[in-house]
């Protein structure tokens, strides 16, 4: 690191972190440091900064770091780094609000959207059916979408899995379901819990007629789809469950968070555990949820804060 801005990061920074009004939590400064320690050793020349801060955040800069840096907390830290520097008197007014006015128009990146995931409270939102219904949708649409929700996070299905789920996967007696992953690593079969078990138990007996190549989740008469699934899931994008979720939702998003979810929580004995389901091949959420997982448990050999 620049040794004439290590105690602004490591001191003057930190010392803001532990100020402000909502408590940050350790694991988050951790990343915060580990992000902006990053952005010092890539990006940040003596030469930007000699004459004072104002520099220390170059446009382009940002983007390359947001583009580059695999890490969820990425863009918090910009924006935490920025407030600090104009907060302290090192950035100016004006360039405060250039600066703020770019990060604004700058969408998320690739790699931010990848590195997205829930935290627990949001997914403990999804799960227990708590999610505000408009009085136009039918109980239908309630049915399906938590059997969505569930199925991505207990059995990380990923959407083509949801949409090719026949009958013929489902053994109900020994509370079982075919993993559809073509790969030789994978479980062949994923246990149901109880919640799953009933569920498609009692949609099992409602159905009229079943064929082994009878689809499980069907929608409005025919087997789910690509279409079928957005159009459930933008019932997420209404303000309240918004405000909740904090944005969007997808699969591979309750994926890649079951999955990293699984790792903290075993501090990564559950490694092998997932790729018992999910497999070697293509298993991009997976290698996303290690990512973070990873990077999480750098930032915890940074100096004690």
């Amino acid at each position: 690191m620049i040794p004439s801005i290590e105690n602004i990061v490591h001191l003057d920074f930190l010392k803001y972190l532990n100020g402000k009004e909502n408590k940050i939590s350790l694991r988050t400064k951790q990343r915060y440091l580990s992000d902006i320690n990053y952005y010092v050793e890539n990006y940040v020349n003596n030469s930007n900064i000699i004459d004072g801060l104002d520099k220390f955040f170059v446009p382009r800069d940002i983007e390359t770091f947001l583009n580059n840096r695999r890490s969820s907390t990425a863009r918090a830290t910009v924006v935490n780094f920025m407030n600090f520097l104009k907060e302290y008197g090192h950035l100016s007014t004006l360039k405060y609000i250039e600066l703020n006015d770019y990060l604004r128009t700058l969408k998320l990146t690739i790699v931010e959207k990848q590195m997205k995931f829930f935290y627990d409270e949001e997914l403990f939102f999804l799960l227990i059916d708590e999610i505000h219904y408009g009085k136009k949708d039918t109980e239908e649409d309630k049915t399906i979408l938590h059997l969505i929700l569930m199925m991505s996070y207990h059995l990380i299905f990923e959407q083509d899995h949801l949409i090719k789920l026949n009958w013929s996967d489902v053994d109900l007696n020994k509370r079982r379901i075919n993993n559809l992953r073509e790969d030789r690593l994978a479980y062949r079969w994923i246990s149901l819990n109880d919640e799953l078990l009933q569920t498609l138990s009692q949609m099992k007996q409602n159905a009229t007629e079943i064929k082994d190549d009878s689809p499980v989740l069907i929608y409005k008469g025919e087997r789910l789809n690509t279409n079928k699934i957005n159009s459930l899931l933008s019932i997420l994008k209404r303000k309240h469950n918004l405000s909740i979720l904090g944005g969007s939702t997808d699969i591979q998003k309750i994926n890649r968070s079951r999955i990293l979810q699984d790792l903290n929580n075993t501090r990564g004995k559950e490694t092998i555990e997932i790729i018992k389901i999910t497999g070697t091949t293509k298993n991009t959420q997976f290698e996303h949820a290690l990512e973070e997982f990873l990077l999480s448990e750098y930032s915890r050999m940074l100096p004690d804060i």
